[in-house]
């Protein structure tokens, strides 16, 4: 039965990854970057609750399955859907009276988008007096009660507004406490829970007068149980990843008691592995894993993942590799239905995190595409383990592609050797380390340039066209070999000029960008 709930999801997956895609807009208000890329997904992928976790993910205050009716794209594109919106707020504010906000929202069909209109409906608002708020937010709730505006969609586009309170502060100094008052009047109206107040983040807070977070017994609250949480989570992690334990957590998490707080748990146990080993990035994928449904509920995962996609790029001043890293987590996320598949697509419509958030969306959702049901399953349970030698999984599976390789040297089958590559249901890791062998190995095995090249761009065009590789994966192989070339070279003479020689032949038959160079240097010779 999994193997065919698997199966199920990964098709559908694939098929609306590869629907045609809508580029972003940078004159849209939710754009964080200097530059469009033609190539970004809005597709809202989707999965029908068929399983226990499915089930609960439904319970979600963020992402939730739909039924399959709302899987129809509208016929607008977003940025179609921008302009319409636009206009539509320019005459609301001028006579508020003369505009139905529900039939204009009606009248454009795009139901999949009522999110992003949260966000531009704010936006403009902020920018206004105190009075157009306060109407704005009133429309806000009629359109709740007309089945206009989802929960969901609310909490997903106050928290993208949230996390984007540093960039609207240079042109609304007080759009925290404008903010707020959002936030507040959608729970009063019950538009929202008042969960949503409970797990506001810190940064944010503290950006308010201390007169409002005084009025809000709430917010009072939750700042104070943080706070608690915090210290008590920061000694806690000192040793979970060498005590190995799940059960250490979840009584931790039940000790603590402090549920609306939990959400911190998963982004600071996500961020402490990212600076640690393979095996303590697995340790933390399989402590969330454990305790999903239990201990943990679906908003914890959502919010957690939610604000490590919206802090990637300040991650990555500490972590060099978060982007890596964070895609690594979100697929496996969703492979373990942590995440509903949704949880990506509705991020990456609201471009969340800017260029480096979206960016890590996109590969996130790329992987998910490219292997259906039970190989992605393999595939992304074994994300952190599979290169790592001290993992039986990994050395195994260096034996074998060492095996494979060497065959296919001798037999120059690339059909037979693709075949049992992709056999092997590779991690997004192994996949460049089957690009660095397939060099390396052709390399030694030949003395001549040539024969070697004819090799290794055999069997990478095979994978190729079977959808195993893409450049990407051949220019991160390429670049191990790089860090490894002076060891190389103690058992290859030349190995620079005869990796240039292979590279030039991959450039020319489309295998690798052709402005690449694999060493300035050696360009020449090894043309």
């Amino acid at each position: 039965m999994a193997d065919k709930v698997l199966s199920r999801k990964g098709d559908l997956i694939r098929d609306q990854l590869e629907s045609n895609s809508v580029p972003m807009d940078s004159k849209d208000p939710m754009y964080d970057s200097e530059r469009e890329d033609d190539n970004c997904f809005y597709q809202v992928i989707e999965v029908a609750a068929c399983d226990y976790r499915s089930t609960i993910n439904n319970q979600s205050c963020f992402s939730v399955s739909r039924a399959s009716g709302s899987l129809a794209r509208p016929e607008k594109t977003a940025e179609e859907f921008r302009i319409a919106v636009d206009e539509m707020l320019k005459a609301f504010f001028a006579c508020a009276d003369s505009v139905d906000l529900a039939a204009c929202l009606q009248a454009l069909d795009c139901r999949c988008y009522h999110d992003a209109f949260v966000v531009y409906a704010v936006r403009a608002s902020l920018d206004r007096s105190t009075e157009d708020q306060r109407r704005m937010s009133a429309e806000f709730a009629l359109l709740a009660d007309k089945g206009l505006l989802t929960r969901q969609q609310l909490c997903r586009a106050f928290e993208k507004l949230v996390q984007s309170t540093d960039d609207i502060e240079l042109d609304v100094p007080d759009v925290a406490s404008r903010l707020f008052a959002f936030i507040e009047c959608a729970s009063l109206d019950n538009c929202i829970g008042a969960d949503v107040l409970s797990r506001l983040p810190t940064a944010f807070v503290s950006k308010l007068d201390p007169a409002v977070v005084a009025s809000n017994i709430v917010v009072q609250a939750a700042v104070r149980q943080m706070q608690e949480f915090k210290a008590a989570l920061a000694e806690f992690l000192e040793d979970v990843f060498e005590s190995e334990g799940v059960q250490e957590a979840e009584l931790f998490l039940n000790a603590q008691d402090k549920p609306l707080c939990q959400h911190e748990f998963v982004v600071k146990l996500v961020v402490a592995s990212y600076s640690k080993a393979p095996r303590d990035r697995e340790l933390a994928s399989n402590i969330l894993d454990r305790l999903y449904g239990k201990t943990l509920k679906p908003d914890d995962l959502q919010v957690g993942f939610s604000r490590l996609v919206g802090a990637v790029d300040d991650l990555a001043l500490d972590v060099p590799q978060a982007h890596d890293f964070l895609t690594k987590s979100l697929a496996r996320g969703v492979v373990d239905e942590l995440l509903p598949p949704a949880f990506l697509g509705d991020r990456y419509r609201l471009h969340f995190g800017g260029v480096g958030g979206m960016q890590v969306l996109k590969k996130a959702q790329k992987w998910l595409c490219e292997q259906p049901g039970k190989a992605a399953s393999e595939r992304f349970r074994k994300i952190w383990t599979g290169t790592d030698p001290t993992m039986r999984e990994a050395r195994i599976f260096k034996h074998e592609l060492k095996a494979c390789i060497r065959k296919y040297l001798d037999t120059l089958d690339a059909a037979e050797a693709a075949k049992t590559i992709i056999d092997m249901n590779l991690a997004p890791d192994q996949d460049s380390e089957v690009v660095r062998k397939a060099y390396i190995f052709s390399m030694e095995r030949s003395k001549d340039p040539e024969q070697a090249a004819q090799a290794v761009v055999g069997l990478l065009e095979q994978l190729q066209a079977l959808g195993e590789l893409d450049q990407e994966c051949i220019i991160q192989g390429l670049a191990q070999i790089r860090d490894l070339l002076p060891d190389i070279e103690l058992d290859v003479p030349n190995a620079q000029q005869k990796i240039c020689y292979m590279v030039a032949a991959s450039r020319n038959k489309g295998l690798l960008p052709a402005d690449y160079v694999f060493a300035e240097e050696a360009v020449e010779d090894g043309q």
